[in-house]
């Protein structure tokens, strides 16, 4: 079981390190962005990445077409991939603002603001499969 909490030690760090530092952190397949703040009016629109569409209205609800998240409250459970619509709100405060997406079915999951190349993205990051979504 040592090798347990070694495991658990090292994503412990690497999630700190992220949060202090600000950086990009690298995974086995690609690097997630910089923390951001994005204004809610800015926000307000079609974010896209290959086959994800999550658009974002201004009366706070959305539409997603294949949205992978790690999903809360809801009965598939774990990282899937939804359609449908809902609602959603942006927290900011901290160095990046979290948005907060609610299906019609109650499952919730969260993206965060971030820099990628000097363009304002959406991303989140599946821990249980090393791999980040970045929405554009």
């Amino acid at each position: 079981m040592g090798w347990l909490r070694v495991v658990k030690a090292s994503l412990v760090a690497v999630f700190l390190g992220h949060f202090v530092s600000g950086c990009y952190i690298s995974t086995e397949r690609q690097s997630y962005p910089q923390d951001a703040q994005i204004e809610r009016d800015r926000m307000v629109r079609q974010w896209t990445d290959d086959q994800v569409r999550l658009t974002l209205r201004e009366d706070g609800t959305f539409e997603a077409v294949a949205l992978p998240l790690d999903f809360a409250d809801c009965p598939e459970g774990g990282v899937v991939k939804k359609s449908g619509e809902g609602t959603w709100i942006s927290i900011e405060g901290g160095e990046a603002t979290e948005l907060s997406v609610r299906f019609s079915d109650g499952c919730e999951g969260a993206l965060w603001g971030g820099n990628d190349g000097g363009d304002k993205v959406l991303w989140s990051y599946y821990p249980d499969r090393d791999q980040v979504l970045i929405l554009q």
